[in-house]
């Protein structure tokens, strides 16, 4: 079943968001979409010192809207080989909220939101990481 959301959907993303999550500081910046397309930037900050960075694109397909990223240690080298991506895929998207399998954006009120991320340990189990974020000015 084909349902492809405008990409315009996820505009309220857009610009600098900052929080904490996973025992440190984040921040994402996605820029506006063109083409079908948005892209973003994630840095993580522990104990004052880059951690590991992401490069992500939040796209249009047939099925809806796609997740894709790349993670980057601090001297850049990447942690997925050359062609390979991390995908969520599309479940839903409406005004308020983005979700993907694995990945969520909740946008909690007009400069706020939590991103939640599946993340599956060495033992095989899944746990729910949580990112509160504020819009910077």
């Amino acid at each position: 079943m084909s349902q492809l959301i405008d990409i315009n959907i996820a505009s309220w993303l857009i610009g600098f968001w900052k929080g904490e999550g996973i025992g440190g500081i984040c921040e994402e910046v996605w820029t506006g979409p063109v083409d079908g397309s948005m892209l973003g930037m994630f840095r993580f900050i522990k104990d004052g010192k880059h951690a590991f960075y992401e490069i992500m694109t939040i796209s249009e397909t047939e099925n809806g809207l796609s997740f894709r990223l790349k993670h980057f240690n601090p001297d850049l080298t990447g942690w997925e080989e050359k062609a390979e991506t991390v995908n969520f895929a599309p479940v839903q998207a409406d005004a308020d909220r983005i979700l993907f399998e694995g990945l969520s954006y909740h946008k909690t009120g007009l400069d706020s939101m939590e991103v939640v991320v599946q993340s599956k340990s060495k033992d095989g189990s899944l746990k729910d990481l949580v990112f509160l974020y504020n819009k910077e000015k």
